[in-house]
């Protein structure tokens, strides 16, 4: 409904309608919709890859880019170190929010709380957490 809300401050009338499980696909195939909105789960750029080529396959081809993001994909499958990881990741988040019509309706929010007396918990920049060496503290 916020959004519903925004877009009536352009001018433009939505309504919304939500369907049954799996219903949807139907809806989709028999194109009877002027906008959808889907959650697609986890937000990995070769998820996303994979949402668009299965839904818009000409996307990433008519905006000329399939090339350069299958390598990159390629080279973040490849990359070992994290941080490097991460950038590639997020240069390709990039290249699909430049071409591909996404509305972020919210983000997730994770809070954890540790206690002192635990060692060997490791936070990384990019959100994981390792507690592969968990012992307590001295």
């Amino acid at each position: 409904q916020s959004l519903q809300n925004q877009l009536k401050e352009l001018g433009i009338k939505l309504n919304l309608e939500m369907y049954a499980d799996y219903y949807h696909y139907d809806v989709i195939s028999q194109g009877k919709y002027d906008i959808g909105l889907q959650y697609f789960g986890w937000m990995e750029p070769i998820t996303l890859f994979m949402y668009a080529m299965g839904n818009d396959p000409e996307m990433l081809s008519t905006a000329g880019i399939e090339e350069e993001y299958m390598a990159k994909i390629i080279e973040a499958q490849h990359e070992l170190n994290t941080e490097k990881r991460t950038e590639i990741v997020g240069e390709l988040e990039h290249m699909i929010a430049d071409n591909m019509i996404a509305v972020p309706l919210y983000t997730t929010l994770s809070n954890l709380v540790m206690s002192d007396n635990f060692d060997g918990i490791i936070f990384r920049p990019d959100g994981a957490n390792y507690y592969c060496d968990v012992r307590p503290s001295k």
